[in-house]
């Protein structure tokens, strides 16, 4: 499966909480490592206070 599969996986089931999507950029230098996916994840909701129910999020969005 790729994130496509998984996304149409969830558009397609009521209720699913929502997908978190983490990608490799093209440099493996810009690749975020664990620590940097953790605090990524601690800023989603700054963007979606009301939560991210149903949503797909690309995590690497997330790194300021």
């Amino acid at each position: 499966m790729n994130a496509v599969d998984y996304a149409r996986l969830a558009e397609a089931t009521p209720g699913h909480a929502g997908l978190l999507l983490l990608y490799r950029e093209n440099d493996p230098t810009h690749d975020l490592r664990a620590e940097a996916i953790a605090v990524a994840i601690e800023r989603i909701p700054e963007t979606y206070p009301g939560g991210a129910d149903r949503m797909i999020v690309a995590v690497n969005q997330f790194r300021w």
